[in-house]
């Protein structure tokens, strides 16, 4: 099959933004970057069912792709939301890369919760499963178990 592309500014970047896409996230699920030692910040949402159970965690760039598993440098930050007026939690069974094993959403003007933390730099590379346990009354606590990679 043979593709033919106009040569101009506007097509030019829509050929960038797609390869810039592309090589940032191949599968959807995973998104990995090269530590550079410039700290960055992976944006989080996490969505929810309508009874307020979690559903998944979501990017909040790259048109909202699911973020089952981000892979992380010592340093990063990582932010959660959730726009739904509920309080939840991030929880590590084990071992954290973050200070604390347990994180705990902090209310925003617009009813939106917020997580935000920073991978220690003594963190030792792997994965860290974690929960995301959303508070909803009259239920018991429903959880998702994503996974942050910590990668040099």
């Amino acid at each position: 099959m043979t593709i033919r592309i106009k040569n101009g500014p506007r097509n030019i970047l829509l050929i960038v933004v797609a390869l810039t896409l592309s090589a940032g996230c191949s599968s959807g699920r995973s998104i990995h970057k090269a530590c550079t030692g410039t700290p960055a910040e992976f944006k989080l949402k996490i969505k929810l069912n309508k009874d307020g159970s979690p559903k998944e965690v979501r990017h909040d760039y790259l048109l909202g792709s699911k973020a089952d598993k981000i892979e992380v440098c010592p340093g990063d930050s990582v932010r959660w939301r959730q726009h739904n007026k509920k309080s939840f939690s991030i929880g590590f069974a084990t071992t954290s890369p973050f200070s604390s094993p347990i994180l705990v959403s902090a209310p925003e003007p617009g009813g939106v919760e917020k997580v935000l933390d920073t991978i220690l730099t003594d963190s030792p590379d792997g994965e860290y499963k974690y929960t995301v346990t959303v508070t909803v009354p009259g239920t018991p606590n429903p959880v998702l178990d994503p996974i942050i990679i910590v990668d040099r």
